[in-house]
């Protein structure tokens, strides 16, 4: 099953759980894997790009998370979710500054 969902709208992810409910009975997994990356020297990034980058990166893994633990607590058997980050938490790149600090944030 495919659900379009924005991770940045807290309804659409709310829809993308209930969709999951209504199809499986409940959720088993959910794999937190959005993001987007915007290279470059922060000093040239837009404070736009800067909030799109977080806005997905950081606000979409706690909807999802959110909003899964929310459904897995009324389930019998609870679930798992994974969280996926990025060797660039770790490792220092000079172009990935943004992408680093939302990895890791």
């Amino acid at each position: 099953m495919f659900i379009k969902t924005d991770v940045t709208s807290e309804e659409d992810v709310k829809n993308m759980i209930a969709k999951t409910v209504e199809k499986y009975g409940q959720v088993d997994i959910v794999f937190a894997n959005a993001g987007i990356a915007n290279d470059g020297p922060i000093h040239e990034l837009s404070s736009d790009k800067w909030s799109r980058t977080i806005d997905i990166n950081l606000t979409g893994v706690y909807f999802t998370d959110k909003y899964a633990i929310e459904q897995m607590l009324q389930q019998e058997t609870k679930g798992t979710i994974v969280n996926c980050g990025s060797i660039h938490s770790h490792v220092g790149k000079a172009v990935l500054q943004v992408m680093r600090q939302r990895k890791a944030g």
